[in-house]
């Protein structure tokens, strides 16, 4: 469907499609509703949204099967305006949907809730230079998602409204590349009860605003973070309680505004908080006029932690 212009609804409720089905450079165009309908397909091979699409309303695909990649590349998604308050809605729906192969997001921009709540991936998720935007919610819902492979925000990837990776299952590493996550008064990046096969590594051009919650997570193996800003306009930067890891953990040279909390993790490494800078009450929250008193915080809570190797805070 190469230059296709489209204004109304396309529906393709159930379809079965062999071979592919590309939208490629095409326009779709429904402000108040559901730009593309595709509940239940079943596609052979992949599925395209990429180089030039645009759909104006929403795309919504759940409980799709795709035998090959998902490709949203280049694409831009404006969700449909819900009645009657004509509020953002979703822009992408993909709950359920299950890919044969990796699902791609290089240079895609949204307006509205990505959600693919329940979605199983059969490779890797890729989401590289991805801009999304939701002004109530989560930017992206990617609750109880299931990675086959590794899960990977780079190359200038943006969420203003935060990312939501609940109970998600990653077969292979978490890698935070070059990414911004706000959502600077609440929760920017949650991950609680998320698994890992392998590591979770946060590492340069990484800047969440907003609290890191990685509480309930489970960690194949390391868990590593160098010179990383955790800053936020709440109490706590990174909260980390009852955190499990296979291998080490290592804040080095991290530098945050608010609490890190770490209550009853168990770490099978080393942890290590070498040459870090904590601060436990954020400046901007003294100056902002909003409070009488800075809020009463930790720089770093512990308690309960289980170290099975060595705890380090040299030059910290």
């Amino acid at each position: 469907m190469g230059g296709v212009c489209v204004t109304g609804e396309v529906s393709l409720f159930g379809a079965q499609i062999e071979g592919s089905f590309e939208c490629e450079e095409s326009r779709f165009r429904n402000r108040r509703g559901v730009a593309l309908r595709g509940d239940g397909m079943i596609v052979g091979s992949r599925m395209a949204f990429r180089d030039g699409f645009k759909a104006n309303g929403m795309i919504k695909i759940p409980n799709c099967k795709i035998g090959g990649m998902l490709h949203c590349e280049k694409g831009t998604f404006i969700g449909g305006k819900s009645k009657p308050s004509g509020d953002r809605a979703e822009s992408i729906i993909a709950r359920e949907t299950t890919t044969g192969g990796s699902a791609t997001f290089g240079g895609a921009k949204s307006k509205g809730v990505i959600d693919f709540t329940g979605m199983n991936v059969g490779g890797a998720l890729v989401l590289g230079n991805l801009k999304c935007r939701s002004e109530k919610e989560f930017a992206l819902k990617a609750v109880r998602v299931k990675v086959a492979h590794n899960l990977i925000f780079e190359d200038g990837f943006r969420a203003d409204g935060g990312v939501n990776l609940t109970g998600a299952s990653i077969g292979g590493n978490a890698e935070f590349f070059r990414s911004e996550f706000r959502k600077p008064h609440d929760v920017c990046l949650e991950m609680k009860a998320l698994t890992t096969s392998g590591e979770m590594t946060y590492a340069e051009g990484f800047a969440p605003e907003g609290e890191v919650s990685l509480r309930g997570a489970h960690i194949g193996t390391d868990l590593i973070a160098k010179g990383i800003k955790f800053t936020t306009l709440g109490k706590t930067a990174l909260n980390a309680d009852s955190l499990v890891t296979g291998g080490h953990v290592s804040f080095e040279k991290i530098e945050t505004h608010g609490e890190v909390r770490m209550w009853n993790a168990q770490i099978a490494g080393n942890l290590s908080f070498d040459e870090a800078k904590l601060t436990a009450k954020n400046p901007m929250l003294s100056t902002a006029g909003c409070r009488k008193d800075p809020i009463e915080a930790k720089a770093l809570r512990l308690g309960g932690v289980v170290v099975k190797g060595n705890l380090s805070l040299l030059q910290a």
